[in-house]
């Protein structure tokens, strides 16, 4: 499972979706979890909706991370296959509590 995670200093998730300009790029398999790679998408930041770049950015991962998202962004994120998770704090932290709520479901 590929895992998209808004951060501005790769340490926290800080971010609100249509806004982010970086995300951490982790793969999470048998167990394990890897960075891949540092994501950078370029925002203007004096426009607002610029959730479809940021989307177009992220369509190889099966989930994106961040602090809050829009109603419309929501819907094209849920359109496109992908998951969304509203969280917030140290990335590690955010990405851990979803694992075990994933694995406490049974939908891992």
């Amino acid at each position: 499972m590929r895992i998209a995670v808004a951060s501005s200093n790769g340490r926290e998730v800080d971010l609100h979706f249509g806004m982010a300009s970086r995300f951490l790029i982790y793969e999470y398999r048998g167990g394990e979890l890897t960075l891949l790679e540092e994501r950078t998408i370029d925002i203007d930041e004096d426009k607002r909706h610029q959730w479809r770049k940021v989307l177009d950015a992220l369509k190889d991962c099966d989930t994106v991370i961040a602090v809050q998202a829009g109603l419309k962004a929501r819907v094209g994120i849920e359109e496109a296959g992908l998951k969304f998770v509203a969280g917030e704090g140290p990335v590690e932290d955010v990405i851990g509590g979803y694992i075990r709520h994933l694995e406490f479901m049974g939908s891992l």
